[in-house]
């Protein structure tokens, strides 16, 4: 009769004593750390691997075992290093990630980094990015991230939202902004260009007078404008809460429609933020609040030409 195998052996062969009991080493509370995150995911692939591994052919279940154990390096490694790290070939992995519904092994890399995204924090997703990035290839990386911010925030628009929001800007009578940390910066840019093509905005930031001492002063013809990225400053959010119990309108900036900010504003903006350093992308955003204020400067193209010329006028010795 043979002996039975401890199960565990299959994916920790270096972590178990001679009594086949699981030693806590580095790597391995590492890897258990990171597989209590994604335990309660839904339909996420490491389940399905977990369904399936037993009746895999035994290259694609020395595969999948590799994967189940390192699946958060996958998403910065080659099909190539995969291969050669799991002992098998690279047709092999694309074999196993169709096989796991997948249209081959750079989709079921994306499926993992949203996984990492959604479940990791952001030093944590810091601390597995960054450590094969180097020289050139950090501006590649980077380049890359904020171009794929870019692409979401195309895709995801809604031309309707964007058209309402134009609107309420164009109608307001004053415009204030406000947001803290890295959003403290788009509620500052968003105020400038908006001043530029003439609309009346103001930035709310701490000064002799509370930020909620400022906003008191607002009409029901003015709008806020609030920026809110993770980690939500509960501030801003208390900010927004008395703004909406004034009855002043709220446009809202976040990463997701369900952002704590949402339940606050009268028109929502998401915005991928996702970055490789643990603060948020801005990219994306800039873009868009770069493009809310081009589409008002040009159905006014006209008279805010003459107004600019006539400034500039004024303003040229105080430019080289």
């Amino acid at each position: 009769m043979t002996a039975a195998i401890n199960p565990l052996y299959l994916f920790f062969p270096k972590d178990l004593d001679e009594g086949g009991e699981l030693v806590l080493t580095n790597d391995l509370f590492t890897f258990l750390y990171l597989s209590f995150i994604i335990i309660f995911m839904e339909n996420n692939f490491i389940s399905e691997i977990e369904k399936r591994i037993e009746n895999l052919p035994r290259r694609k279940r020395q595969l999948a075992a590799f994967i189940y154990q390192k699946w958060h390096e996958v998403p910065f490694t080659s099909i190539g290093e995969i291969a050669k790290k799991a002992g098998v070939s690279t047709a092999t992995v694309t074999r196993l990630a169709r096989e796991l519904d997948f249209e081959g092994f750079q989709d079921l890399k994306n499926k993992i980094k949203e996984e990492i995204k959604e479940k990791l924090s952001p030093t944590e997703r810091f601390r597995l990015t960054t450590k094969n990035i180097k020289g050139k290839k950090s501006l590649l990386k980077v380049a890359e991230q904020e171009i794929k911010n870019i692409n979401k925030l195309l895709i995801s628009i809604d031309e309707e939202l964007f058209e309402k929001a134009i609107k309420e800007i164009e109608d307001a009578k004053k415009i204030f902004t406000f947001g803290m940390g890295i959003s403290s910066i788009l509620s500052h840019l968003i105020a400038y260009l908006l001043n530029q093509i003439e609309k009346e905005a103001h930035c709310l930031y701490e000064s002799d007078v509370p930020v909620e001492e400022q906003i008191t002063s607002m009409r029901k013809k003015d709008i806020l404008i609030i920026f809110s990225f993770p980690p939500y400053s509960r501030y801003t959010l208390d900010i927004a809460s008395l703004q909406k119990k004034m009855g002043i309108k709220i446009i809202g900036f976040s990463d997701n429609k369900f952002a704590p900010l949402s339940k606050f504003s009268d028109l929502l903006f998401v915005v991928p933020s996702e970055n490789i350093l643990y603060t948020n992308s801005v990219s994306a955003i800039s873009a868009l609040i770069n493009a809310i204020a081009t589409e008002i400067a040009l159905k006014n193209k006209e008279v805010l030409a003459e107004r600019i010329e006539k400034k500039d006028k004024i303003l040229k010795k105080f430019y080289y």
